[in-house]
């Protein structure tokens, strides 16, 4: 999942970048045809071939990368190598001065939006159209060419890079602001808030497809005289143990939250009843096992409320119901489970 964000947000950077070369592309070709108009040069006519063609690869490069992903490589190497052998053969032909820097542009956005596998690829077979157009030409004009290629390339690469790790970083703080504003920092259960989102969510879907639903409130006994009698630190030992028998108890799809200080609460859909009373029971019987002192042991009361399937209940009803149940498990005595019942 993480590596699944991360990529979407590599995705969204290339596809600004690819919009704004879009942009800059529009401006050169106007400026270029501004600039045609006045000189009527026989050279600039070429240079806004180019300008085309690459405004025509950079809107379908946006497309493939929007709608149709994995075609985008091939599409990519095809319109690279048709870039670089069309400005091979306008030098060749035409010499035209202005297509030869075309090359390190070319290098550079290969680096950035085909990655480095393609991008080296690319480059490769740049360096070898500029080889074979200017070998004979003076050796530092060959230099230069050779150079601003390879330069343009590692530019393009380290661009990569920094959008790699600024990726890396924006995921990292996205991700821990979400844990944040989602879970309780003691426990690392859902917090409240989250807890009512996600409960609503689950109720929504167990009325539209005819499900019952289950709430259980659970509250740890005398919890206030343990943190009295033993400390704070040792009371946040038990909360965090105690939420972990919950999690271990529990299925990935159950919702388990820390309601506040020693109230916590479980939502769950299951078209078979019982299954919910054998949660409540192997919570019940797990909690038994924390040793709060030699022959002290820690227990829960669990209070249970059931929505039937068509039943048009909300998440606040189900909580007070909940509730009442959980009272009356404390009247009885504590460590022990009760289910609502409508003449409670």
């Amino acid at each position: 999942m993480h590596n699944m964000k991360q990529n979407d947000l590599l995705k969204n950077f290339r596809i600004k970048i690819i919009k704004f070369s879009i942009i800059l592309t529009i401006v050169v070709i106007i400026t270029g045809i501004f600039i045609h108009v006045l000189s009527h040069s026989k050279h600039l006519s070429s240079f806004l071939v180019f300008d085309f063609f690459a405004l025509i690869t950079l809107a379908i490069t946006l497309f493939l990368f929007e709608k149709k992903l994995e075609f985008l490589p091939l599409f990519l190497i095809g319109n690279y190598i048709i870039l670089i052998l069309l400005v091979y053969f306008v030098t060749k032909y035409e010499f035209n001065p202005y297509a030869i820097v075309w090359y390190p542009p070319i290098a550079m956005s290969a680096m950035i939006l085909a990655r480095l596998k393609i991008g080296t690829l690319i480059t490769f077979i740049t360096l070898a159209a500029a080889i074979l157009l200017f070998h004979t030409t003076i050796p530092y004009i060959q230099a230069s060419i050779y150079l601003s290629i390879i330069a343009a390339a590692l530019f393009g690469w380290i661009i990569e890079q920094k959008l790699f790790e600024f990726a890396q970083k924006y995921q990292q703080i996205t991700e821990n602001l979400y844990k944040l504003s989602t879970t309780d920092p003691l426990t690392q259960l859902y917090n409240r808030r989250f807890f009512f989102e996600e409960c609503t969510k689950k109720i929504n879907l167990a009325k539209r497809k005819s499900l019952p639903i289950a709430l259980l409130s659970i509250d740890l006994d005398h919890f206030k005289q343990i943190n009295d009698q033993y400390g704070h630190a040792q009371g946040d030992e038990i909360l965090t143990s105690f939420a972990k028998i919950l999690q271990k108890s529990l299925r990935g799809y159950d919702i388990v939250a820390r309601m506040g200080g020693e109230e916590f609460a479980v939502c769950i859909i299951d078209e078979n009843l019982n299954n919910v009373r054998f949660i409540a029971n192997k919570i019940l019987e797990n909690v038994r096992k924390i040793e709060v002192a030699p022959s002290n042991n820690l227990s829960v009361s669990i209070g249970i409320a059931f929505s039937k399937p068509h039943e048009n209940i909300n998440l606040q009803q189900l909580l007070i119901q909940a509730d009442k149940a959980l009272y009356r498990a404390k009247e009885r005595g504590r460590d022990r489970i009760e289910v609502y019942e409508e003449k409670n």
